[in-house]
């Protein structure tokens, strides 16, 4: 069904595995030949996929933001790493500093809830019509307060504290 599929995508796509993490397992086919080839690869190796339009953004760059409950605790900005199209901070993107608009803080709030997670990290399209990516369940933390305005790792906390106490009422 995917090879079907590639016909009738504009190019270049995304494709990536499932499971991977930072930025590992995503590959750009820049053509419908390419994209068949690693389509044959992820077959063979009965690896899940998925395929994605690619959108050019500003930079090269996307948008983390950190939800805890019904808050934004912690945003900020990646940019990819010369010749790089991933702005993930393993592949040699930067963190920098970004205050999400009212647009974006909705979206990433709508999306935390869409999929049940009290606390995840998710991926904004840093464009003219930002649109979720990805919702990353274990969000990396490290350095975080350094590029996020106000102290994010308390806001994790006092989500957690609230979600204890109400556990415990029950």
């Amino acid at each position: 069904l995917a090879k079907k599929t590639l016909g009738k995508v504009s190019y270049p796509i995304i494709m990536k595995l499932q499971e991977g993490t930072h930025g590992k397992g995503v590959m750009i086919a820049e053509s419908e030949k390419s994209a068949k080839t690693i389509l044959d690869l992820l077959d063979a190796f009965k690896k899940p996929y998925i395929i994605q339009e690619f959108v050019k953004t500003k930079q090269m760059s996307d948008i983390r933001a950190i939800v805890a409950g019904n808050k934004v605790v912690a945003t900020y900005k990646r940019v990819a790493g010369d010749g790089e199209v991933r702005a993930n901070i393993h592949s040699g993107g930067e963190r920098v500093n970004h205050d999400l608009n009212r647009n974006e803080e909705k979206l990433a709030i709508k999306a935390a809830k869409s999929v049940g997670a009290g606390i995840c990290g998710v991926d904004i399209f840093d464009s003219e019509n930002p649109a979720v990516i990805e919702i990353n369940l274990s969000p990396a933390l490290h350095s975080v307060h350094e590029v996020s305005e106000g102290d994010p790792l308390s806001g994790i906390a006092e989500y957690l504290f609230e979600q204890t106490v109400n556990f415990k009422k029950k």
